[in-house]
Formats: structure tokens, C-alpha cells, sequence
């Protein structure tokens, strides 16, 4: 026989919950309001230190499970004058479910200028999310977009979708060390590249996994950007590189690099090819050159390769040797890869 609750203690439920929900109104509120004034503190706080940030019809919204501060469009400039970004509608926030996780959304477009050249950004979405943790650190940073466009100068890049995430690792995973090093995943569907003078890239998908030797103490302890992270010079761990173009073929790489301070590149890497001829026919589309080299090196590969697994795609592969940004196949010159500018 099922037990009936009484119409009194229903009563009291009700009442029970509509207190609830009236308790939960004003500290919402009067949290929003807090959040709202921490904000304005933040925003002098920078502004007294170099950075001016402007906040469109500024609001905080999100009612009643999460709470997010909203712009309409959002400015950042230095003081100077020297830097600025411009973007459209951002909104970044929380929900209850997840209070420890930001997310924030940006609407296009997005225009900064950085020692006096332009870059232009127009994508249909981005979202970002931080992982925090109860001791004020970062466990991740994820981005997430689609229909992305990139302009600088005379590069013009695009994605159809992109999806990448940072988090903190030990640089040597047999020492019990600080995770001070940062580890970077991406996955780029439809990747595109266009250079003036009639030189681009034609799509292709990326897949791979990186690690910056000490990127989590610079970018989050010592506060320098990726821009002066790399500048500075840089050791990076290819554990896996795979890209994919049109007809099957597949370039992969593996291995550790550096970069100097002057923007060159050395280092060690195993590097296979699968289908050949559809990797060939890509680069041909590059410079007529590079069909050549991707050809003799497809050839090395499948004669005297060693079989390595590269991000799931099991692969022959050669190494390559890289110094000061000249690639050699043992005494075989391939190329030279150009010096990267940070500072320009």
C-alpha cells in the first residue's frame, strides 16, 4: 500500500522551497552586484598599471545557475597607444554546476594591432574554457572554434573547425618534478594557408601533441606571452605531429626541436609518409621544388623506414636532422626552413 504525504507536510514543502528560492534570489543578486564592482576594480587596477580596457553596456546576467559578465563590445589598449584589440560581443562566466570551470564566448570581428601591423580575425564561433583549481592554479585551457579566418600582413590563414587545449605536465615524466611545462592538443579540420606572391598552402587536416619545456611557469607564473615566450627561444617535444590531405596521404613527425632566439630551428625527428603520391601532389601545389623532395623522402621512408605509431597512424619512418634550419636526410641536403621573427 503506498504511503500518501500528508497535505500539511506537502504544504510546509512548498513553503520550504519557495524560502529557498527567495534566499537564493537576493544572494544571487547581491553576489552579481559584488561581481559587477569587482570588475570595475579589476579594469582601474590595469588601467593604473598600462592597460585600458573598454566594456560596452557592461551587464551581468545568467539567472539563476550561473552568472556571467557581459560586454557589447569589448576595446584593450595600452597606455601608450602601442597595442590594441578590438572585438565584438564577449560574454564569460560561470554556472553552479561547474562554478570552477570560465567560460567565455567572443563574437567576431577581432582586430589588434601589434608593432604597427594589422591582424583581423573573423570565425561563426569561439568559446574558450579555463579549468581552475582550489590552490589559484589552471589544470587546462581549452579553445574551440569554427569558420575561423585569420589575416596578417600578406598571410591569410583559415580552419573550418579548430579545437585545441593547454595543460601543465613534467617535462621529464620519470623524475617526480613540478609540472612546470606546458602541453598543447590541436585538432584542425580544413586547414588553409595564403601567402602574397601567389604561394598558399592548400587544406589539409592537423592533428598533434606538443610540449613547451617550462611554458606553464613562463606563461602563467612569470606572465609572458606566447609572443615573448618564443622570442626568447624555446624546446619543444613533438610526441605527435599527423597531417592529412586530400587522396589519403599523411605526413608525420615525432621528436624534439629547438628554437633559438634568433628564430632558427634544430633539432632530431622521425618523420614518415603514408601515399606518398597524395602528399607529393600537395606540396607540388606549394612550389614545384618541394614535389621532389617529398617524393625522394616518400621513397627513403618505405625503403629503409623503421615503423613508428604516430598519433594512432602507424607509419615507416626516417630521421631528419635539423641545424640552425638546414634539414638533412644523412649527408643529403633537403631544404632550409626560414627563420622564424617573434619580434617583428
Amino acid at each position: 500500500m503506498k504511503r500518501i504525504i500528508p497535505f500539511r507536510w506537502l504544504r510546509i514543502l512548498i513553503w520550504l522551497f519557495i524560502v529557498l528560492a527567495i534566499i537564493w534570489t537576493v544572494v544571487w543578486f547581491v553576489a552579481s552586484s559584488w561581481l559587477d564592482n569587482r570588475v570595475t576594480s579589476l579594469t582601474t587596477f590595469l588601467e593604473d598599471r598600462g592597460t585600458s580596457i573598454e566594456c560596452a553596456n557592461r551587464s551581468v546576467t545568467g539567472f539563476p545557475f550561473s552568472m556571467k559578465v557581459n560586454c557589447e563590445a569589448i576595446s584593450v589598449e595600452t597606455v601608450r597607444g602601442t597595442e590594441r584589440a578590438d572585438a565584438g560581443a564577449v560574454s564569460t562566466g560561470a554556472n553552479i554546476l561547474e562554478p570552477d570551470v570560465l567560460v567565455t564566448q567572443l563574437q567576431s570581428p577581432f582586430v589588434t594591432y601589434v608593432g604597427g601591423k594589422k591582424l583581423q580575425a573573423n570565425w561563426s564561433r569561439l568559446q574558450t574554457k579555463i579549468d581552475g583549481n582550489l590552490q589559484g592554479g589552471i589544470d587546462g585551457v581549452e579553445l574551440g572554434g569554427s569558420r575561423i579566418k585569420i589575416k596578417r600582413d600578406k598571410v591569410d590563414l583559415s580552419f573550418k573547425s579548430q579545437f585545441a587545449r593547454m595543460n601543465p605536465v613534467s617535462w621529464n615524466k620519470k623524475v617526480d618534478e613540478k609540472s612546470t611545462s606546458l602541453r598543447l592538443s590541436i585538432v584542425a579540420k580544413q586547414f588553409e594557408m595564403k601567402i602574397a606572391d601567389g604561394v598558399s598552402a592548400p587544406p589539409m587536416d592537423i592533428r598533434g601533441v606538443a610540449t613547451l619545456q617550462d611554458g606553464y611557469l613562463d606563461m602563467v607564473d612569470r606572465r609572458l606571452t606566447m609572443h615573448a615566450l618564443l622570442a626568447d627561444g624555446a624546446k619543444i617535444r613533438l610526441s605527435n605531429l599527423l597531417l592529412s590531405f586530400a587522396g589519403g596521404g599523411q605526413l608525420g613527425f615525432s621528436g624534439p626541436i629547438t628554437l633559438s632566439k634568433n628564430g632558427l630551428i634544430s633539432g632530431k625527428v622521425r618523420m614518415g609518409i603514408t601515399e606518398s603520391k597524395s602528399v607529393a601532389a600537395w606540396a607540388r601545389q606549394i612550389h614545384p621544388n618541394l614535389e621532389q623532395v617529398v617524393a625522394g623522402l616518400g621513397q627513403a621512408a618505405s625503403g629503409m623506414g623503421k615503423p613508428l605509431k604516430i598519433a594512432g597512424k602507424e607509419m615507416r619512418t626516417i630521421s631528419v636532422k635539423i641545424k640552425r634550419g638546414e634539414v638533412r636526410l644523412g649527408f643529403i641536403k633537403l631544404g632550409k626552413i626560414p627563420r622564424l621573427q617573434f619580434n617583428q
